[in-house]
């Protein structure tokens, strides 16, 4: 289960593409409804998820990483990106 923003970081190793950030809201990073997710194997409870400290909250943290993916920086080396993922 999805958890911290940082711990998933370390373990990116999936070649799945990337989904749409077109309507995204920030709605899946908290547990406005309370529900019990479980225990991590440390012990503590599961719930809206972990931000990174630069994230003041997570609308910023969507508004962020959107003003990142539509940069002019990631306009002119997406390319680079495309193709070391598909040759």
């Amino acid at each position: 289960m999805f958890n911290s923003n940082e711990a998933s970081a370390n373990l990116q190793t999936s070649t799945l593409p990337c989904p749409s950030l077109e309507g995204l809201t920030c709605s899946f990073l908290v547990n406005n409804d309370r529900l019990p997710l479980g225990c991590r194997q440390n012990g503590k409870s599961v719930d809206a998820v972990e931000l990174p400290p630069w994230a003041n909250s997570p609308q910023d943290f969507i508004a962020k990483h959107r003003a990142a993916l539509e940069s002019p920086f990631v306009s002119a080396n997406l390319h680079h990106w495309l193709d070391l993922i598909f040759g």
